[in-house]
């Protein structure tokens, strides 16, 4: 299918017009936080490097950031927050559902944070403001946790006419 294959290449190009493949890199995931281990490094049609940011485990996973790296020219020193590749924009360009941390924006209301989990076990989630919220953003914010509380439970089970691996992305 010609849509496929061009969404495949439009997700594992480089370059700000999607206009080049880089073998290995094509392959490298997505983590943020600890996870994030190394940096690709290139000059179109010269070079290309992968460089860990620590040493790695024998057998580690190496990974890039697609949205906090040091290359994402396009989105380096933005003139405005809502220029950060977010959460929701990797959802968006990649198909996949970041995981912690995530960062996230709400425009109307002034808020750009980044979410990550406090342990893995408890399931509970810290909140870094990189702008200090205003009151009508925490009003929001306590607004949309009550209506999410509310929905727990809702969509549990099979949905008629929509796949697991679909409905599992929304729920997550």
């Amino acid at each position: 299918d010609v849509l496929q294959a061009i969404m495949l290449t439009m997700t594992r190009t480089e370059g700000d017009s999607y206009d080049h493949l880089v073998p290995f890199n094509d392959v490298i995931n997505h983590r943020n936080g600890k996870d994030y281990t190394a940096d690709p490094v290139y000059n179109i049609g010269e070079n290309y490097q992968i460089v860990a940011r620590r040493d790695l485990e024998a057998g580690e996973e190496i990974r890039n950031s697609y949205n906090k790296c040091e290359w994402c020219h396009a989105f380096q020193n933005p003139p405005a927050f809502q220029r950060y590749l977010l959460t929701p924009h990797i959802f968006d360009h990649y198909g996949f559902i970041e995981p912690f941390p995530q960062r996230w924006i709400v425009p109307n209301y002034r808020l750009l944070f980044d979410v990550e989990e406090l342990d893995n076990e408890s399931g509970r989630l810290k909140a870094t403001f990189a702008i200090p919220p205003s009151p009508l953003g925490v009003s929001f914010l306590k607004s949309e946790i009550e209506r999410l509380e509310s929905m727990k439970g809702l969509y549990d089970g099979e949905i008629k006419g929509i796949p697991d691996v679909e409905l599992n992305t929304i729920r997550d």
